[in-house]
């Protein structure tokens, strides 16, 4: 074994006749899968199969311990408590004879809601009080009850509060108030309210049916808010996150991060929280990380403050923290976004916008597998600026200089049939060797609505072309697929790669299909349209990334070329490598490198790249990476 892997070898006469190889993952897997098994068999469920997939579950049984209705909630509470994943819904099956007799869904918000009235069900009649309606709604439990306490000396209002008492006792934290009717004799007899007080607590005093105010602490003045939003901001800076801005109500606190040091989208949630934690008042039950990337939110995640002050101190467990913890996916961003609720201060960061920041660093240019040498390269120092102009709205500009190339030994001239969009390999690399221009353009993200996304970009996109052009995707939350349209209006640059075009204009766009396949870490691509010699067809790529960030891919490009006309190769293809710089630095970071090769650089089949695909953006908040290394939430 080498840690991750267990190799079993089977031997006859010393000879080896069999070998199996299981990775940790497969066992970590089996195990989870038979111990949900004999969960349920120990129950009376006889099991006939078992699927789960991301956040659903499908069950099918044989055989039920009892038939009444509450057999499927029963199940699926079972598998709610003891799969590790965040399961929001299990399907379950009854079968008869081979023939499907039942089918139900259940939902975990539904289990829990039932779960917390039978609670209060049981506690009252175990007092021995007598239900008659029990109702809850936007916060507020409204409890009837009949006079079942003949024997009690006490009068109706005591027994009241008691009982006001006992449903506080069992009622979620999100609560805002619990009121209590007494009837005797069809008559109302008492009326007791519970309301939360400005500390959290429900307390008893008033029989008033007023709705509770949702507002914000009453306590806190205009600059006390300030001050803690300021300091929320400084030490959130510290902790490597550029910070849009704070959201405060009576028990929540929200805060707006993008991270810039760590890749566990779970590591940058945690380090969040603990610092909104420690500057939030005493009130705050909630906390709300709002994870963003160039403007646009991908996740939400909403902690409570007692599991994570728990963990800090080390009586609780991620898993535990889990528990109480709901994610969601982003809203839509200005200024396509609502009004902020009532009963909420918002405190933009006043640093934030605008943002200008600069750096030098070197750079290497690969050209692998070409006929003039197997690998050529370019050493060259890359002197890059950005701006953020406002939220999504962002100026960038990459400059090159040379400092070591031997790319000026490519001596191939292109014989291509079709417009040289790429052939002509050799004319840029010599004659913009130097000084050149790599990347010059504006971009405006934004999201008009909740699981769309939206980019508009304008400049010089890559060494070879330059135009306008925009994006638009459909990225359900928590769904392994994703579908996008980009339409670019390009014209190709001039071989010094400074500010002049050549004649050749294209329009070139694709629909890019994006699927996470449910092995093996595998994303599948298709991008489908014109490309930019005018060529339509389809590109397929598959990707599989590892834990470490490292991914390794492939392509191919099928379009309405023939074989001659698209010359040696027949087709385009080839390998690309992404490698996280971290793996060879003592510390964390999101920077990184990539390698590809491609046997000859031809025209058929050529993507415009683009540095700011949505998909690639959006991802980093989807649900499977923020389950993704949750046991790093306290690191």
């Amino acid at each position: 074994s080498d840690g991750n892997r267990i190799t079993l070898v089977e031997q006859q006469n010393g000879i080896n006749i069999h070998q199996v190889t299981i990775t940790r993952d497969e066992i970590k897997n089996w195990n989870i899968v038979d111990n949900l098994f004999d969960k349920l068999e120990a129950k009376g469920f006889q099991i006939d199969s078992m699927d789960i997939s991301h956040v659903r579950a499908r069950l099918v049984m044989a055989h039920v311990p009892e038939p009444d209705g509450d057999v499927e909630h029963a199940a699926a509470n079972i598998i709610f408590n003891a799969a590790p994943m965040p399961l929001q819904q299990v399907e379950i099956v009854q079968m008869d004879k081979g023939r499907q007799r039942s089918r139900a869904v259940v939902r975990r918000r539904d289990v829990r809601r039932t779960a917390m009235i039978d609670r209060i069900f049981d506690g009252l009649e175990t007092s021995g009080y007598s239900v008659e309606s029990l109702e809850l709604s936007k916060g507020v439990i409204r409890v009837h009850l009949s006079d079942a306490l003949e024997g009690k000396s006490d009068g109706h209002q005591a027994k009241s509060e008691a009982a006001a008492q006992l449903v506080a006792d069992h009622a979620p934290d999100g609560l805002s108030s619990v009121e209590i009717v007494q009837i005797s004799a069809g008559v109302e007899t008492a009326r007791v309210t519970l309301k939360r007080t400005e500390t959290g607590k429900l307390t008893a005093g008033t029989s008033s049916k007023s709705e509770p105010s949702d507002g914000f602490i009453p306590t806190l003045t205009d600059n006390e808010k300030n001050d803690i939003a300021l300091k929320v901001f400084k030490d959130l800076e510290a902790s490597n996150f550029t910070v849009d801005k704070f959201e405060i109500s009576r028990r929540k606190a929200t805060v707006f991060v993008t991270p810039t040091k760590f890749r566990e989208h779970a590591r940058n949630v945690g380090r969040a929280s603990r610092v909104v934690a420690s500057h939030a008042p005493d009130s705050i039950e909630e906390i709300e990380i709002v994870t963003m990337n160039a403007g646009l939110e991908t996740a939400r995640v909403s902690i409570m403050r007692r599991d994570l002050e728990a963990g800090v101190q080390g009586i609780s467990s991620p898993e535990e923290i889990w528990t109480h913890t709901t994610v969601s996916g982003p809203k839509a961003s200005p200024p396509f976004a609502g009004v902020v609720a009532e009963g909420v201060t918002a405190i933009s960061n006043p640093l934030r916008y605008p943002t200008l920041s600069w750096e030098v660093r070197p750079a290497l240019k690969s050209h692998i597998g070409g006929p003039d040498a197997l690998y050529l390269y370019q050493i060259w120092m890359a002197f890059s600026l950005s701006a953020e102009i406002y939220r999504g709205l962002s100026f960038g500009a990459t400059f090159g200089k040379n400092i070591k190339s031997t790319l000026d030994e490519i001596t191939l001239v292109s014989d291509s049939l079709l417009p040289k969009v790429r052939s002509d390999l050799r004319l840029y690399h010599q004659e913009g060797e130097d000084g050149n221009i790599v990347r010059m353009q504006t971009d405006y993200l934004f999201q008009p609505a909740e699981e769309w996304f939206g980019r508009v970009s304008a400049g010089l996109f890559e060494t070879m072309f330059g135009g306008i052009g925009g994006e638009i995707m459909h990225r359900p939350y928590g769904s392994r697929l994703a579908l996008s349209l980009d339409v670019n209006r390009v014209q190709q640059r001039d071989f010094d790669q400074r500010l002049d075009f050549i004649d050749y204009k294209v329009t070139t766009g694709h629909l890019n299909i994006y699927y996470k396949i449910p092995f093996m870490g595998l994303l599948g691509e298709i991008h489908a349209g014109q490309f930019l010699a005018g060529d339509r067809g389809a590109q397929f790529a598959v990707v599989r990334e590892f834990d470490s960030g490292m991914a390794v891919g492939a392509w191919a490009t099928f379009t309405n070329v023939s074989a001659e006309e698209f010359g040696e190769g027949s087709f385009d293809k080839g390998l690309y490598m992404r490698i996280p710089f971290e793996l060879f630095l003592a510390t964390s970071s999101l920077r990184g490198g990539s390698l590809s090769f491609r046997p000859l650089s031809r025209d058929g089949g050529q993507l415009l790249r683009q540095k700011n695909r949505l998909y690639g953006i959006v991802e980093r908040g989807n649900l499977d990476t923020v389950v993704h290394r949750w046991d790093q939430f306290l690191n």
